[in-house]
């Protein structure tokens, strides 16, 4: 009896804790329960993908590829002398 009594009876911090902000998760449940918002909200995720996400990832990957160009000979010799370092412990 005390247990139903206490499972009715949690407070805001005890549900915060479980299932985060109640303001939240309600938001959640009515964007999976109307298909308009659930669109919408998908729509606000793509815009954001398009205009911040995917520049910055393009970005930081063309920073990546000027790098990896303009130090190739660096590792190319790095990778030759890890080869022989694997060659020669291969006879000790």
């Amino acid at each position: 009896m005390n247990q139903s009594i206490k499972a009715e009876t949690y407070t805001i911090t005890e549900i915060k804790r479980f299932l985060r902000d109640p303001a939240i998760v309600e938001k959640y449940w009515l964007l999976e329960s109307i298909p308009v918002w659930q669109k919408e909200e998908e729509s606000r995720l793509e815009i954001y993908l398009k205009k911040y996400f995917l520049p910055n990832y393009k970005n930081k990957l063309s920073l990546k590829k000027r790098f990896l160009k303009q130090n190739s000979k660096k590792f190319q010799i790095l990778e030759e002398s890890e080869f022989e370092i694997k060659s020669l412990l291969c006879f000790l």
